[in-house]
Order: structure tokens, then sequence, then C-alpha cells
């Protein structure tokens, strides 16, 4: 199973970054972050609520 990056995780990525952008490791870990978004839209599906800005729905 891909690894879920938190909301603070991810906020902390994004503070480092923009702090110290040539030492920061955000793009690497970016693959997390999709990763999340990714199994997010799974359950979301799963559970009949679509794709969200899709309009389309699981049947």
């Amino acid at each position: 199973m891909p690894e879920c990056v938190t909301v603070p995780e991810f906020v902390q990525e994004v503070q480092e970054d923009w702090s110290s952008p040539t030492t920061s490791s955000f793009t690497s870990k970016m693959i997390y972050c999709r990763n999340t978004v990714y199994l997010l839209e799974e359950v979301s599906t799963d559970r009949g609520g679509g794709v969200a800005g899709t309009g389309s729905k699981a049947i």
C-alpha cells in the first residue's frame, strides 16, 4: 500500500521548500502527496461519491 502524507507533513514540506528551495526534498516527496490524493479519490469513488470535478458517480 502506498504511503500517505498528512496535512501537517505537507505544510511542513512546503514551508521548508519555501524557506530553502535549494536544499528542499519537496519534489522527491511529492509522490507521497500524489498517492494520498489517489487513495482519497479511490475511497470517494468506492463510496459512490465520484471523483470531485468530474461530475461522474460510481455505478
